[in-house]
């Protein structure tokens, strides 16, 4: 999989950065999980700290799009990035234990 990035925005009020890019791949669209390990070790930032926000591909390409953000601190991407309901769910049934 090869990652180019097309835009690289700082934002200092969500502590994060906002990236546009582009990435080619061999077989079918990488999933989150991997373009997320991916990402992370091609920016030097940790897996915890990066989102990919989507994934866009066209029928049959081997070239998609993406959006992904980078925080500052784990803790920051905990209170900005919106949790999964399986996730939350989880949570709440562990705080209620």
């Amino acid at each position: 999989m090869d990652i180019k990035i097309n835009s690289k925005k700082q934002n200092k009020l969500l502590f994060r950065t906002e990236l546009e890019g582009e990435l080619v791949f061999d077989k079918s669209t990488p999933s989150y999980t991997e373009l997320t390990k991916e990402l992370a070790s091609k920016l030097g930032a940790s897996e915890d700290v990066t989102v990919i926000k989507n994934i866009k591909t066209s029928f049959g390409s081997t070239n998609a799009r993406f959006l992904a953000n980078v925080y500052d601190t784990k803790e920051n991407k905990e209170k900005i990035e919106p949790k999964k309901k399986e996730k939350a769910a989880a949570e709440a049934a562990k705080a209620a234990a």
